[in-house]
């Protein structure tokens, strides 16, 4: 294992949830040359992060979005990332796509050492595969970390971090001061959107923006906090109905920061709130104290990790009905009524007030 070649094609969350097995493989093989072959979006999340060498910033998601313009330009975008993939000359991949088609190109590429997930039979082009029915029973990242034992590493899994510039953290906090924020004093992060991974399904995971809208409320007048809402450009919309709502709100950077300058806006946060969704797995990244409501998707896979600690709350009703996302399958569709809809403000507020301790200063 010289040259190893890691593959998450999925949302940002996702992603985040592979870099323990990143920090893994970089402390057994000090010298190795990584590459990483993800989304184009999410390949954001290693802009300067010195643990990877090269990326491959396409997914299969994204080479459809191109073929449905050009089939010409899809097989041209495809060839290329298979000779680019051959030129990285990889002996190893760790492969974290539960789809045959990246470990199919993976061999194609000349990887002879193809470690993966193996779900329900898909892995048929992985040498060392560990079975995968559904992500159950225990975190995602632990499951991850089995395809490193079949590699020979035999390492507990940490808690994810991202690489954030200062550059980055200096330009969040130039656009925080020019609407009036005043980061000498307490701040609180509002990301009413995200699980944008789920498409149109993703307003399963959101809890109301109404609520979120009093939230913001108390926080500003019980708490004394200044309160952002922050989130990508698709989720203007659901922040302008929470700001809309919530006249105290301070500022509103939804679709104003580059990924990276996302997770560096939320690096400076003293909480954050969010729901399910690559927010949440952001801010534990960014080790910047949260609080997630989580709906259909089961936190004891999906939540902070590690679990248990005293940075990160998560708010949920145990209903015997969730979570009911099972299977990589939303099982329910009226779950924004029955579990999200009735956690109440008052639940998510006390779960701030109680972090506020626990904050670490920008």
């Amino acid at each position: 294992m010289r040259r190893i070649l890691f593959i998450n094609p999925f949302g940002i969350g996702d992603v985040i949830c592979a870099l323990p097995l990143l920090d893994a493989v970089r402390r057994a093989v000090p010298d190795a040359y990584v590459g990483f072959w993800c989304s184009e979006r999410s390949s954001e999340l290693f802009s300067g992060d010195r643990r990877v060498q090269v990326l491959f910033p396409v997914s299969r998601g994204d080479i459809k979005k191109i073929s449905s313009r050009s089939a010409f330009a899809g097989m041209k975008r495809t060839a290329g990332l298979l000779w680019a993939l051959r030129k990285g000359a990889f002996d190893t991949s760790i492969d974290l796509s539960l789809d045959w088609r990246y470990t199919n190109l993976s061999m194609l590429a000349g990887i002879p050492v193809r470690a993966g997930l193996d779900y329900r039979g898909r892995g048929r082009f992985l040498t060392k595969k560990v079975k995968l029915e559904a992500f159950t029973g225990e975190h995602i990242i632990e499951s991850y970390f089995r395809v490193l034992k079949e590699l020979g590493i035999n390492s507990a899994p940490g808690a994810p971090r991202l690489f954030i510039s200062e550059q980055e953290k200096e330009k969040s906090r130039a656009l925080l001061r020019s609407l009036g924020i005043d980061l000498s004093l307490p701040v609180a992060g509002i990301a009413p959107g995200g699980g944008a991974s789920w498409g149109p399904d993703a307003a399963a995971r959101h809890w109301p923006a109404e609520k979120f809208a009093a939230l913001a409320s108390r926080i500003r007048r019980e708490l004394k906090m200044q309160v952002i809402l922050l989130g990508d450009p698709a989720e203007k919309e659901v922040s302008a109905a929470v700001a809309a709502a919530a006249p105290e709100i301070n500022a509103d950077i939804t679709g104003r920061t580059s990924l990276p300058g996302f997770a560096a806006a939320i690096s400076l946060m003293d909480v954050t709130v969010t729901n399910d969704g690559g927010p949440m797995h952001v801010s534990v990244a960014s080790d910047a104290a949260s609080v997630s409501i989580f709906g259909p998707v089961d936190e004891a896979v999906y939540g902070p990790f590690p679990s248990g600690g005293t940075r990160h709350i998560v708010i949920k009703k145990g209903l015997p009905c969730r979570p009911c996302y099972k299977g990589f399958r939303l099982q329910k569709q009226n779950c924004v009524k029955e579990c999200l809809g009735t956690v109440e403000v008052g639940e998510v507020f006390s779960a701030v007030a109680e972090l506020i301790p626990n904050t670490k200063r920008r």
